[in-house]
């Protein structure tokens, strides 16, 4: 006879607040005392401003533990935090998620406002998800830079090779540098 799968919930997590040491630690700690297994993470610092998002998988009989620890550690170290219980996880199979295809886009040039908007919305035209993206500037004054990177799910080699020329023109339009890369899967 089979063994049965154990029952799990996944929540994300939100977490966001001024930035200091420790609070991922603190925040994996309380997931970790309470049974829950961390999956997908991701975090940054904006502006001396901490923001954290995770997904974990938790038994569903201490999900309503979990609120209250995580109400009471909000409050004790001036956090905002947001759990939120995902009903229905998107899996792709691995074939599916064999068929697409990653990039890797970077941008770098003079300081502009629209610049995000004009690459993200040749994107959401042809219906390509990004799934990740950073910004920042990265020199001040008279040499001041702004670089971008994003990463893209295409649906093949086609999608990919269009959007590497699309973005050959968009870096003339807005005057900056603008290189897209495949990016290798690991598979194991």
């Amino acid at each position: 006879m089979a063994k049965s799968k154990k029952k799990t919930n996944h929540v994300m997590v939100t977490v966001t607040g001024k930035d200091r040491p420790g609070i991922i630690a603190q925040t994996t700690c309380l997931l970790f005392k309470n049974g829950c297994n961390l999956e997908d993470v991701t975090m940054t610092i904006l502006e001396g401003e901490f923001a954290m998002m995770l997904v974990a998988s938790c038994d569903p009989a201490k999900m309503a533990k979990l609120s209250e620890v995580f109400q009471k550690f909000s409050k004790k170290q001036n956090l905002s935090i947001q759990i939120k219980e995902i009903r229905h996880r998107l899996k792709q199979s691995h074939l599916e998620r064999k068929k697409n295809v990653s990039a890797l886009i970077q941008v770098i040039g003079r300081d502009r406002a629209g610049i995000v908007y004009a690459i993200s919305d040749v994107m959401a035209k042809k219906n390509l998800n990004i799934t990740d993206l950073n910004s920042r500037l990265i020199a001040e004054g008279p040499l001041e830079l702004y670089a971008l990177s994003l990463e893209v799910d295409a649906p093949s080699e086609q999608a990919l090779k269009w959007l590497s020329e699309r973005m050959k023109a968009l870096a003339r339009k807005l005057r900056v540098e603008i290189n897209v890369k495949p990016v290798e899967v690991l598979s194991f």
